[in-house]
């Protein structure tokens, strides 16, 4: 599936949400970069290199045998 047709989180989502979490960023360098969302001080934190945008979030609920499960 391509992220265009996924319901990618804005930052704004995340912060509206207003919990903890753990996140992939989706960037128009076509990576991921794992990144953590801590909302008590409403801060994202991530290592992403900084010519890459950010296009939108993916909020990861759990792991099974296969990998990562996502959120839509």
């Amino acid at each position: 599936m391509k992220y265009q047709e996924m319901n990618l989180w804005s930052i704004k989502d995340v912060i509206d949400n207003g919990e903890d979490g753990d996140f992939l960023a989706i960037c128009d360098n076509g990576k991921e970069y794992e990144c953590k969302y801590v909302a008590e001080y409403r801060v994202m934190f991530f290592a992403i290199p900084a010519d890459a945008k950010i296009l939108g979030y993916l909020k990861i609920i759990g792991t099974c045998k296969n990998g990562m499960s996502f959120s839509k």
